[in-house]
């Protein structure tokens, strides 16, 4: 199935009140690429960069993100320079996420370009912590991602080989029941056991690391470079809320074609 058809069945499914007896608020559209504006320019997340040289700018595919070594940049649904202690949330509604319902972040990239002056560092990242500040980071180089560990803190875990620089592939992070996984499309690359950084002091209570419910897409070091481009991102904040197969399909016919934390060296 084309991907974004994919990502625009997920958006009607998170508009309807129920389908098939089944709540579609716990699903959120952080991002809709087909709207042919910023991330930042949707109600979620926010665009936030420091240091160095970063750009981002509208695509077809997306969004493209560019950083060079000494620049940290991207999206959060934090805005970190509003108070570097307890960052506001953008937008008051998004979702509480639960360890134990789980819960899922989708997104579309492709890896253009990327470099690293450390086998711990990624010039682009994820991260995704649930409501109990514990998720996981996930860094992603041209032929490979890796999970952060948290002892020793921040260092190069467990990985999965993938070539990120093939074609935009949508990726699932999944959250539940003390451990994750991350699925390129159908074919799950890399899985292991959440993590706790909020032992991290680089910034004052070791912000972003203590926060709860907190999503990151971007790079966020200055150790590392990279050019990328994103598409659509959705939110479900309840694994036990996804529709059953049948409802999807029924969505189908009606869709259509559809922001910074710490510096760390």
């Amino acid at each position: 199935m084309n991907r974004h058809l994919v990502f625009s069945c997920v958006f009607v499914v998170a508009l309807a009140t129920t389908v098939g007896g089944v709540a579609r608020a716990d699903v959120v559209t952080l991002y809709d690429d087909g709207l042919g504006n910023l991330p930042g320019d949707q109600p979620w997340v926010g665009y936030f960069a420091l240091g160095g040289m970063a750009s981002e700018s509208p695509v077809a595919a997306g969004t493209r993100l560019t950083t060079n070594d000494a620049a940290s940049a991207g999206y959060s649904n934090h805005a970190p320079l509003s108070n570097p202690i307890v960052p506001q949330v953008i937008n008051p509604l998004f979702p509480s996420l639960n360890d134990t319902v789980g819960f899922s972040l989708s997104f579309q990239l492709q890896v253009f370009d990327e470099s690293h002056l450390s086998n711990d560092r990624a010039g682009f990242s994820v991260i995704l912590l649930g409501q109990d500040s514990r998720g996981i980071e996930i860094g992603f180089w041209e032929d490979r991602v890796f999970a952060q560990t948290d002892s020793p803190l921040f260092t190069h875990g467990e990985e999965g080989l993938f070539d990120t620089t093939a074609d935009e592939t949508t990726y699932t992070l999944t959250i539940q029941s003390g451990g994750y996984a991350l699925a390129a499309d159908t074919q799950t690359i890399l899985s292991g056991a959440v993590r706790d950084y909020s032992s991290f002091s680089g910034t004052p209570l070791g912000v972003p690391y203590t926060l709860g419910n907190y999503v990151f897409l971007g790079d966020d070091t200055t150790s590392a470079s990279a050019d990328v481009s994103i598409g659509s991102v959705v939110l479900n904040s309840s694994l036990a809320a996804v529709p059953e197969p049948s409802t999807f399909a029924f969505v189908a016919l009606l869709a259509t074609p559809w922001g910074l934390r710490r510096r760390r060296g």
